[in-house]
């Protein structure tokens, strides 16, 4: 059906059911961020559209040997610290890369 239509199907994201049938507003257990509807493809920007989590600061340690740099919700990250306390967004973000954990 596939060479039929000429679709190209990825095996690996069709045979996951966690990639084809996430629920809208759950959240990627890889990234942190949200499944969410894109209207405006050309617009759109993960890293900071569907990165709905909160603000408040929450206290992580790094597993990082080298400084990171990275953009969230349009705003610049520096980590090169070994425990810190970031925003919510962040440090799950970073747990979900495996870059961190929480602090006790």
């Amino acid at each position: 059906m596939a060479k039929t239509l000429g679709v190209r199907i990825d095996p690996q994201v069709t045979m996951d059911v966690h990639r084809i049938f996430r629920m809208p507003g759950t959240i990627n257990s890889k990234s942190g961020l949200i499944k969410m509807k894109c209207n405006e493809l050309e617009s759109f920007d993960p890293l900071d559209d569907a990165c709905l989590l909160g603000s408040r600061d929450v206290e992580v340690k790094t597993k990082i040997s080298s400084q990171i740099n990275f953009k969230l919700k349009g705003q610049s990250f520096r980590i090169r610290e070994k425990i810190l306390k970031l925003p919510l967004f962040v440090a799950v973000y970073l747990i979900c890369k495996g870059l961190a954990e929480v602090t006790n």
